[in-house]
C-alpha cells in the first residue's frame, strides 16, 4: 500500500494536472465560440455560391466557349488528382485526429475499406478515383503531415505541408492553398481538387467528410420565369468565380476544421477533469484510509507500552 507521502505528492501532482485541464477546456470553449460564429457565417455563403455556380454551368451547356472560360470548364480525362487534408496541429484533442486519419488511411489504400467509410459522403468515390490514377495529398495540420509523409505508396503521392495554415484560419492562410491548386490545374498537373476534414457538427460530433471542389456537376434547379440577365456573358462571369470559389471553399474547410478542433478539445478536457476528480477522490480516500491505519497503529503501540510498565 502507497505510503502517506506518497499519496500527498501523487494528490498535488493531479490536483495540478486538473488545474491546467481545467484552463485548457474554457480556452478551447472561448475559441470554440468564436469559430462556430465563423463557420456558421460562412455556410450559407457557401449554399449560395455553389448554387450560383450551379445555375451559371446549366446555363451554358452545349455553348460554345471563350477562351477565358474554356480552360476552367471544358471536360477532360481525369488523369490525376489533388486531395488537401485538414487535421491540426497539436493534440489533446480526442479522437478528432485519429478518426480522420484512420478513415483517410483506407482511402488511400493503406487499411482495407469498410461499410463505414463507404457510407460516409464523398469517400467511396474518392476511394474509386484515386485507386485508378495518380494522385497528390497536400497537408494543412501537422498531424497529417506526420501521419502520412512515410506511409503514402510513393514520395511522388506527398505534396505541400502548409504550416501554421490550421492555426489562424484566414483567407490570407487558404490563399497559398488554393493558388497552388489553381496554378496545378491550370498547367495541366492535376485534373480534379478534393477536400477531406472533419465537418462541424457540434462539441461531441465532428463528421469525416470528402468533397470535390472542382470541377463540379451542374446540379438540377428549378427555373425561374424570369431569365437572368448577365454582363458579361454568364460563361465569362463563370470564369472569374471559379478561382474565387476554389479560396473560399479552402477556407471554408479551414474554418470548419478549426472549430472541430476546438469542439473535441474541449470535450476532451472536460472528460479529463472530471476522470482527474474521481482520482483526487479515490486517493483522497486511500489517505484517509492509511492515516487511520496509521493513527490506529499508533494507539496499539501506546496502549501496549502502557499495559508493559505496569
Amino acid at each position: 500500500m502507497p505510503t502517506i507521502k506518497e499519496l500527498t505528492n501523487k494528490l498535488k501532482n493531479l490536483q495540478n494536472t486538473k488545474k491546467i485541464t481545467a484552463a485548457m477546456k474554457m480556452v478551447a470553449a472561448s475559441k470554440l465560440r468564436r469559430a462556430q460564429e465563423a463557420i456558421e457565417r460562412t455556410r450559407p455563403y457557401r449554399h449560395e455560391l455553389t448554387t450560383l455556380l450551379s445555375d451559371l454551368q446549366s446555363a451554358i451547356a452545349g455553348q460554345d466557349l471563350p477562351e477565358e472560360a474554356a480552360v476552367w470548364l471544358s471536360p477532360r480525362p481525369v488523369k490525376h488528382v489533388s486531395v488537401v487534408l485538414f487535421t491540426s496541429d497539436k493534440g489533446l484533442c480526442g479522437a478528432f485526429n485519429n478518426g480522420l486519419i484512420r478513415v483517410f488511411e483506407r482511402v488511400v489504400g493503406i487499411r482495407p475499406m469498410d461499410a463505414g467509410t463507404e457510407a460516409r459522403p464523398g469517400f467511396s468515390e474518392l476511394r474509386a478515383r484515386i485507386g485508378a490514377t495518380a494522385f497528390t495529398v497536400h497537408f494543412a495540420g501537422r498531424r497529417g503531415w506526420d501521419a502520412f509523409r512515410t506511409k503514402l505508396p510513393a514520395k511522388e503521392n506527398v505534396g505541400e505541408w502548409y504550416q501554421e495554415a490550421v492555426a489562424r484560419p484566414s483567407l490570407a492562410n487558404a490563399r497559398p492553398i488554393a493558388d497552388q491548386l489553381i496554378r496545378d490545374y491550370l498547367e495541366g498537373r492535376t485534373d480534379e481538387i478534393w477536400v477531406v476534414n472533419n465537418r462541424f457538427q457540434s462539441a461531441l460530433t465532428q463528421i469525416p467528410q470528402a468533397n470535390k471542389i472542382f470541377p463540379t456537376t451542374p446540379k438540377a434547379s428549378k427555373t425561374s420565369n424570369q431569365p437572368i440577365l448577365f454582363n458579361p456573358p454568364p460563361a465569362i462571369v463563370l470564369a472569374k468565380l471559379i478561382p474565387q470559389s476554389i479560396r473560399f471553399l479552402i477556407l471554408n474547410a479551414l474554418l470548419e476544421n478549426a472549430a472541430g478542433e476546438q469542439g473535441a478539445r474541449m470535450t476532451a478536457m472536460d472528460n479529463a477533469t472530471r476522470n482527474g476528480q474521481e482520482m483526487i477522490d479515490k486517493n483522497t480516500l486511500l489517505k484517509n484510509r492509511a492515516r487511520q491505519a496509521q493513527i490506529t497503529t499508533e494507539l496499539v503501540e501506546i496502549i501496549a507500552g502502557a499495559e508493559s510498565i505496569r
